[in-house]
């Protein structure tokens, strides 16, 4: 999703300049003052900020990462997201990246299981392959 950027005058006193440009989002009218908290804030409408365990959204990816730290214990950090090597919290299974850690998420949500046969895949592209290949149901990607 792309978001158009529209700059106000806000009116404010910011220290060192009598005026300030602000940047209003187009999605939600939200006006910021900064580029790099408005660059922060569209990570808000792109998804990018619901946690990954438990799904709580959040409106700023840094208060993901603190809530990941504090309420989940798993480390958060630079590029990427995550370090190496962190844990599933449910079965302490080891995960090297990010998108593997996410895609293992939905076993414990019990979202892996085919409603057919029963079987219990370790991630959801398997089962949608599943589907396809044992079932003959074409199962739309999401």
């Amino acid at each position: 999703m792309t978001s158009r950027v529209q700059r106000t005058d806000s009116g404010g006193v910011a220290s060192g300049s009598p005026w300030r440009p602000s940047i209003k989002c187009d999605i939600c009218g939200r006006v910021f003052t900064a580029a790099s908290t408005y660059r922060n804030h569209k990570a808000f409408h792109r998804g990018e900020t619901a946690c990954p365990i438990c799904n709580y959204v959040f409106t700023e990816k840094g208060n993901l990462k603190a809530h990941i730290r504090r309420v989940h214990g798993m480390d958060v950090g630079g590029v990427g997201g995550w370090f190496p090597g962190k844990q599933c919290p449910k079965c302490d299974r080891r995960f090297n990246a990010y998108s593997s850690y996410r895609n293992h998420l939905p076993l414990h949500r019990g979202e892996t299981t085919c409603p057919i046969c029963h079987y219990v895949f370790t991630e959801k592209g398997n089962l949608k392959a599943h589907m396809r290949r044992v079932h003959g149901v074409d199962v739309t990607a999401r």
